[in-house]
């Protein structure tokens, strides 16, 4: 996973550093850890992430647009900015989907 968003994020002349939020599917607390990993966040970062698994389980990929609107919620609730996020989510076959988000 890390390589892969590696690839992509350079393809935009990016880098992990350059990303400010990580929205990733929960397909599995495995999952969720490895994401994590891949990222080089550190162990528990994505809460809500954790938080969308917890309460609804893994609901395919589209979940991860439960963790965007809870990433959203919180920025607004504790006033944070953040300018770029990364969206992934994980499908059939070991596919893995990226989206970039601004927020300016």
């Amino acid at each position: 996973m890390g390589g892969v968003a590696r690839a992509f994020l350079a393809e935009h002349r990016l880098t992990p550093r350059d990303i400010d939020r990580f929205i990733c599917h929960p397909g599995g607390p495995k999952v969720v850890d490895a994401c994590e990993a891949a990222f080089g966040l550190r162990p528990g970062s994505l809460v809500e992430a954790r938080a969308v698994l917890r309460e609804f389980g893994n609901m395919s990929a589209a979940s991860v647009l439960f963790v965007l609107e809870r990433v959203l919620a919180r920025a607004r609730e504790n006033d944070e900015s953040w300018r770029l996020a990364l969206m992934t989510a994980l499908g059939p076959g070991f596919t893995a989907g990226f989206v970039l988000l601004g927020n300016e």
